[in-house]
């Protein structure tokens, strides 16, 4: 495949005066390795672009900001989130940017893969006994929360900034497809609710639109189908890291797994749909951070923290 260099843009960079500017609003890129023509073309949805590197960073900067709009928080504050995972990173990074002091409980026995991120932005870790799990975790961050009157809990799913964050999804793809058809809109499955919220929005403009589910987890799909034009397949881990690869290799960016594997579906997908309809396929966050562990079970590992 010859390079063709990008184009020179004589636009002036944009200048922002907070990174929390740079949340959502992300682009299509083309998957040209897997678009050859006579086929459906395949494009990415970048969600490794927002500031953190995770789809995360929606929700989590919906709830700081209304926080902060509502004046329940100011800078100085102190907010407190459960788990180790990519919402404890967005809060780490977006709280530090508006002044929040960001605590994050988790159990001692969590995945270290985001563990440096949330260190660097210099979040406070408060381990929970391993045996009790993540409910208790969360129980502890609401208490400690409680005790002082500038503290606040907060809930990585919240229903509002979540139900906001997928409207603006959707409405992104539908302004930048313009006046190319969307055939199919894919999207990686854990709790489903990126598959279940999003489809509608975008079944407003596209009644027959496919909606493919890539489950990579042990979970029972079924219950998340909502319509007969729904797909949810389970996409083998090794499949996905090997996409993964083939796309570093060709396209020159790095999927995480949950992104390899709707790359996965949508070339299933690609044989169903005529070669003017375009597939949408949601990459949620950097493959840069699952680098190293792809040998760990659901990127567990045995390794304990260090922080206390």
């Amino acid at each position: 495949m010859s390079y063709t260099p990008p184009k020179i843009s004589l636009d002036a960079p944009q200048a922002i005066a907070r990174v929390d500017e740079l949340v959502g609003n992300t682009q299509l890129v083309l998957l040209a390795s897997e678009s050859p023509e006579g086929k459906a073309p395949i494009y990415l949805k970048m969600e490794n672009t927002n500031p953190s590197g995770s789809i995360r960073d929606r929700y989590i900067a919906e709830v700081l900001q209304r926080s902060v709009d509502a004046g329940q928080t100011m800078a100085g504050d102190q907010v407190a989130i459960a788990g180790l995972d990519d919402s404890a990173v967005s809060a780490a990074l977006l709280g530090g940017m508006l002044g929040l002091e960001v605590h994050v409980f988790t159990p001692h026995d969590s995945c270290e893969r985001l563990l440096q991120m949330i260190d660097r932005a210099s979040a406070t870790l408060h381990f929970t006994p391993d045996d009790l799990g993540l409910e208790h975790a969360t129980e502890q961050a609401a208490s400690w929360a409680r005790v002082e009157p500038d503290r606040l809990y907060i809930e990585g799913f919240r229903r509002e900034a979540v139900r906001d964050s997928y409207r603006a999804i959707a409405q992104e793809i539908l302004l930048a497809t313009g006046d190319k058809k969307l055939g199919s809109f894919i999207t990686s499955v854990s709790t489903g609710g990126t598959f279940k919220q999003v489809a509608p929005y975008l079944r407003e403009h596209y009644p027959d639109l496919t909606v493919g589910g890539a489950v990579l987890i042990d979970i029972d799909p079924e219950p998340l189908r909502q319509h007969d034009r729904d797909v949810l397949e389970r996409i083998d881990m090794e499949l996905a890291w090997s996409i993964r690869d083939e796309v570093a290799r060709h396209d020159g960016f790095i999927l995480g797994p949950k992104g390899a594997a709707c790359v996965a579906l949508a070339r299933q997908l690609q044989e169903q749909l005529p070669p003017d309809e375009m597939i949408i396929a949601l990459n949620p966050d950097a493959g840069q951070r699952y680098l190293g562990w792809e040998h760990c079970p659901l990127f567990k590992t045995s390794k304990k923290p260090q922080h206390t």
